[in-house]
């Protein structure tokens, strides 16, 4: 009753622009449908709009070459469990396979980050022993770490040649950032990007500034501390190639690096409480040039040897 006396008001006072396709549905035609077919809260004009928002929020910030599959395979997905549960004589899946619980762990349970650090930062999987012939070059890793940073607990000593405290990962979990891979990930189902914003502090005093930097994830290291060590905490490391961006847009959001001469420091290990945010990498490609055929791909060759990257999230700001 509320809205129909303010409607003749709000057409009075309005320019006849402001009367929306939604009052003029509420008023005149929602009584009368309600009235033939009851609730008529999902069956309205805007169903092809729910339609398109429930794709978009399937795929969002993810990147797959192709989207119609990865969507069709979630929603058969969400189909398949929405029957399942409706049915309460359908065994659950312990139930159709008890045995599945008692199944030994691959790998050991204390190679797992469980636990995640203070800010819940976590490595994901089970960690795998450092390859000897990997040994030291990550045994030099991690001792340049302990030098630079000099953290409780932590000296040189406490890191063993062979590499026995330390464990690799391929995959971290950052709150705010989301699933950060690296490059040993090999179990991608769609394409994604090592690359990670990584926020670092330099100067001192009153020179002091922040400095973003681009930086490549090749790998996790942690570092878990002895018995012995009084007051040392576990180390999360990111095993990384750290790059000086040639330059940035004006908002910045999109930065460009150069694969030859932008290399700042190879295989630095760096903290995950730095990582600011995930990349998406584009590296544009010279056209193969086809004998008879005009190249209609437009190419600059300024570009190349670039590699442009965006913030996740933000990919609309690369066409």
């Amino acid at each position: 009753m509320n809205l129909l006396r303010h409607s003749p008001r709000h057409c009075q006072r309005m320019p006849a622009n402001m009367c929306t396709p939604n009052l003029h549905m509420l008023l005149c035609r929602l009584f009368d449908q309600e009235t033939a077919h009851g609730c008529v809260a999902r069956n309205l004009e805007l169903w092809v709009e729910r339609c398109i928002q429930y794709l978009k929020a399937n795929l969002k910030f993810r990147i797959t070459s192709c989207p119609e599959r990865l969507f069709v395979s979630d929603y058969l997905m969400d189909l398949t469990l929405d029957k399942w549960g409706r049915k309460p004589e359908m065994l659950s899946f312990d139930d159709w396979c008890p045995s599945y619980k008692s199944l030994p762990l691959r790998g050991n349970e204390e190679d797992m980050d469980n636990e995640g650090d203070e800010d819940n930062r976590q490595l994901i999987g089970v960690g795998k022993k450092v390859q000897r012939r990997r040994q030291a070059a990550m045994y030099e890793v991690a001792c340049s770490f302990v030098r630079r940073l000099r953290p409780l607990g932590w000296s040189e000593a406490a890191i063993n040649p062979s590499c026995d405290n330390l464990r690799c990962y391929y995959q971290a979990d950052i709150p705010g950032v989301g699933s950060v891979n690296s490059v040993g990930y090999s179990r991608a189902r769609s394409r994604i990007s090592y690359y990670v914003l990584y926020s670092i502090v330099t100067g001192r005093g009153a020179n002091e500034r922040e400095e973003l930097l681009v930086a490549k994830v090749k790998s996790f290291l942690r570092l878990k501390p002895t018995e012995d060590q009084m007051g040392a905490g576990t180390l999360r490391l990111a095993v990384c190639d750290v790059f000086r961006p040639l330059q940035s847009m004006k908002d910045g959001s999109v930065w460009v690096i150069s694969k030859a001469g932008a290399l700042l420091l190879a295989d630095f290990a760096l903290e995950l409480s730095g990582i600011a945010a995930l990349l998406v990498s584009a590296e544009p490609k010279r056209p193969r040039a086809i004998p008879g055929r005009p190249t209609r791909r437009y190419y600059c060759t300024q570009d190349e040897g670039r590699v442009f990257l965006i913030t996740f999230g933000n990919v609309s700001k690369l066409k």
